[in-house]
């Protein structure tokens, strides 16, 4: 290599899972990759659930943020009830919301209703006011919240049918891709050649938290520490011959796979039929939407 090449930054996706307070892992996560990469290498990003403000939070610059509102809501203990309110999400969405374009495509998982399937929103096809509220029904759990309308149909939390939104990332020209999720298990995503590019960041708290529902002050602060601490030493690993030693990382990550346990392989277009089955069944349950047989349909 002469002296006037550069060496070609790799293609880089990342994926967030839901996980509820379970998100404080993210959020040391994300500070750990902010201080390898800049924001714009990763040209895809896909996130559920809290995943879902967290990444935005991350592609905008408003990581900081984040975790302040993160602290700040342990001053009386987290808990779920309190953190879904709809006027808890409207506050934390307005201080990690920025005027601007994404830097990055950003897809978020939503749970389409009145037509009964699930679909990836890309975010950046948004303008302002939609924003948010594309950011809002990526949050928005049933009994907690009624559905958020959007572009005149009414959304609920993708994460019920695809917490680890690896699909939208399938099809795309990546050499490798971050994902951070929560599940005690070494997933198979979809196949071999397409799993041997995930670097698999797996927080599956089996050390001091058993709920993603509870967390006080000083659990939420100790997730954000493991989140750093893990993902450094993790990357650290991947990384060894630097970001863009794409056949190194590939080829690393691929034994990295064969060597963790509990694997189990997961078919993603298998997983969100069998999960849209299963929430259809839910909600009817409660009644939250009728059907006529056709599909569903919003009360």
């Amino acid at each position: 290599m002469t002296g006037t090449e550069t060496v070609q930054m790799p293609k880089i996706g990342l994926v967030l899972s839901g996980g509820m307070l379970k998100g404080a892992y993210q959020v040391g996560a994300l500070k750990n990759i902010r201080e390898r990469f800049s924001v714009p290498a990763f040209r895809y990003i896909s996130a559920a659930s809290i995943g879902a403000l967290n990444s935005y939070a991350f592609l905008m610059d408003r990581l900081d943020m984040a975790e302040q509102l993160w602290l700040e809501s342990t001053a009386h203990h987290s808990d779920l009830t309190r953190l879904v309110k709809s006027s808890y999400i409207d506050r934390v969405i307005d201080v990690i919301y920025k005027p601007g374009s994404l830097p990055s495509d950003f897809y978020v998982p939503l749970l389409n209703i009145g037509r009964h399937r699930l679909e990836y929103l890309l975010i950046n096809d948004l303008d302002k006011d939609d924003i948010r509220l594309g950011l809002k029904a990526g949050v928005s759990l049933p009994p907690f919240q009624p559905g958020i309308r959007l572009r005149g149909e009414s959304y609920y939390d993708g994460a019920m049918v695809d917490n680890i939104p690896v699909c939208p990332l399938m099809d795309k020209d990546l050499d490798y891709i971050i994902c951070i999720y929560f599940d005690n298990r070494n997933y198979i995503f979809e196949n071999p050649e397409f799993d041997k590019k995930i670097i698999k960041l797996n927080f599956s708290d089996d050390s001091f938290i058993k709920s993603s529902l509870w967390a006080d002050a000083g659990e939420i602060r100790e997730m954000m520490h493991i989140g750093y601490e893990k993902t450094d030493m993790l990357l650290e690993k991947a990384f060894r011959k630097g970001v863009g030693d794409t056949i190194y990382i590939i080829e690393n990550n691929t034994w990295l796979n064969k060597a963790s346990s509990g694997e189990k392989t997961r078919l993603s277009g298998d997983v969100v039929v069998n999960r849209l089955n299963k929430v259809a069944r839910k909600f009817v349950k409660m009644r939250t939407v009728q059907t006529d047989g056709k599909g569903w349909m919003q009360r």
